[in-house]
């Protein structure tokens, strides 16, 4: 009996059709070898065999709560704030600031001294943009780099979503450290701005040293 398909398709067609033990057997010789020499892909270097051993998995899936965020605003007067910043619920702010990072810096608009008496307080004060995935180049600006010089932290490109959420899982575990006394008081806000700084799963380009 004839088929009107055409070549092509009879070709796919025979690529279904049953193979012989033989053959399959030949298969399966050919895994063994891979898995035993290491495939071509492998070899090349474009993937990485897994591992005999699985890595350990180091799960921390605790936040701390009493973050504050404020939304910088044109005319928001910082003075306005610090009795939330002095709350003993307020554990840290989130300052969301003008494009790259830019945060008021004069006369009573100026958040230095908001900023300033957050740390006194030993409360961190973290640099976000409004913006998504918008770069926090604070210390490229004067209006931010004086606002880093007092004390804040900046984010890089995080988004503020990201930053929010990495804060709270950041300052949880720098709160356990010195719960443990693993880590002093004075120590803290340089810790936070270590963890602040360091990309655990690819949420900010790696910030230039």
């Amino acid at each position: 009996m004839t088929s009107n398909l055409p070549d092509s398709t009879m070709r796919n067609l025979d690529d279904w059709a049953p193979i012989s033990v033989v053959e399959s057997r030949r298969r399966m010789n050919e895994c063994r070898r891979h898995n035993e020499e290491g495939s071509p892909l492998i070899m090349s270097g474009l993937v990485k065999p897994r591992p005999k051993q699985p890595t350990p998995v180091d799960f921390r899936p605790h936040f701390a709560d009493g973050i504050i965020q404020f939304s910088l605003i044109p005319g928001l007067e910082p003075e306005t704030l610090l009795p939330v910043l002095e709350s003993p619920a307020c554990k840290g702010v989130v300052l969301q600031s003008f494009g790259a990072g830019n945060v008021p810096n004069e006369d009573k608009y100026s958040f230095k001294g908001f900023i300033g008496q957050a740390v006194k307080l030993g409360k961190p004060v973290i640099v976000a943009s409004q913006f998504p995935a918008n770069s926090t180049l604070a210390s490229h600006y004067a209006p931010g780099m004086e606002a880093v010089q007092a004390g804040a932290i900046t984010t890089g490109n995080m988004t503020n979503a990201a930053t929010t959420a990495k804060f709270r899982w950041v300052l949880y575990q720098v709160e356990e450290k010195v719960k443990k006394g693993e880590l002093s008081g004075v120590e803290k806000l340089a810790e936070i701005t270590r963890m602040m700084n360091h990309v655990y799963v690819g949420e900010m380009t790696p910030l230039a040293s």
